[in-house]
């Protein structure tokens, strides 16, 4: 059946989350061929998908690279989109057919919808982001069976006729799926990403101040950590003043020294 066929198909669209989680921990120097290798992965992704399609005649096959091209121009981007889009048309030119030229515009017009719904449409809110893509999926799907055109009319009529009750079932409820794992993933690592510069910051900070600074257990007042300029201000090399207590070292009384941690810890 042709849905559970597309269904299956839309499965290997899953793997796009693992190319998004691996461009994350790429390291920093990598950053200028971190799209194109994201393209190129996405472009495998799509090749393994065109193997497996749903055949309705000879050289006509449908399968979910249009979901695939147009979620990738939605969350990763044009030059992702680019280079996955480029490898997607010369494996559809190299296979032939007579859907040859209903293949390659099918995925040029998703990848054009999925650029401009990014840049135009797509919300920076994500309440209700959810029907946003939806009526993307929906959009996609229609330009992507309007691309039927392209083949004779008669042929096109039955492809029609054939496809757009499972498309318009499976291409845009996948398409949402997709697309909010994927922002979801975006949002959750650059929250992450955030996380790691500002301890960063705060770690140039508090080593390089010329303020003797020390980092305390607030609950027993040990020295967890201390910078250059509290080692030279206490006569204490870093590593002995973390194996000390602020009492060793502070001019207050015990009680005082209580009341300014008890202090710190409410703050």
């Amino acid at each position: 059946m042709i849905i559970t066929e597309l269904i299956h198909n839309a499965a290997l669209l899953l793997v796009l989350i693992v190319v998004y989680e691996v461009s994350y921990i790429l390291p920093a120097e990598w950053s200028g061929i971190v799209p194109v290798t994201k393209g190129f992965l996405i472009g495998l992704i799509g090749l393994a998908i065109m193997m497996f399609p749903f055949r309705l005649d000879n050289g006509i096959f449908f399968d979910t690279r249009t979901i695939l091209i147009s979620v990738t121009a939605l969350t990763f981007g044009l030059i992702p989109t680019t280079v996955a889009a480029s490898v997607l048309i010369v494996y559809r030119a190299a296979v032939g057919g007579a859907g040859l030229f209903l293949g390659v515009s099918t995925i040029i017009t998703s990848a054009c919808i999925g650029i401009l719904w990014r840049r135009f449409l797509l919300p920076k809110d994500s309440k209700f982001r959810w029907i946003n893509i939806y009526l993307f999926g929906i959009v996609v799907s229609i330009a992507m069976l309007a691309d039927t055109f392209t083949l004779p009319w008669k042929t096109s009529l039955k492809v029609l006729e054939e496809v757009s009750g499972p498309v318009m079932l499976v291409y845009p409820a996948a398409t949402v799926l997709l697309s909010l794992l994927l922002l979801h993933q975006r949002e959750r690592n650059d929250a992450l990403h955030k996380v790691v510069e500002a301890e960063e910051r705060y770690k140039r900070i508090f080593n390089f101040s010329h303020a003797a600074m020390l980092l305390l257990d607030p609950a027993d007042g040990r020295i967890l950590d201390a910078n250059m300029a509290a080692a030279k201000f206490y006569g204490w090399p870093i590593q002995t003043l973390k194996s000390m207590n602020i009492s060793q070292i502070n001019m207050l009384n015990e009680a005082e020294i209580k009341a300014e941690m008890q202090k710190s810890a409410l703050e």
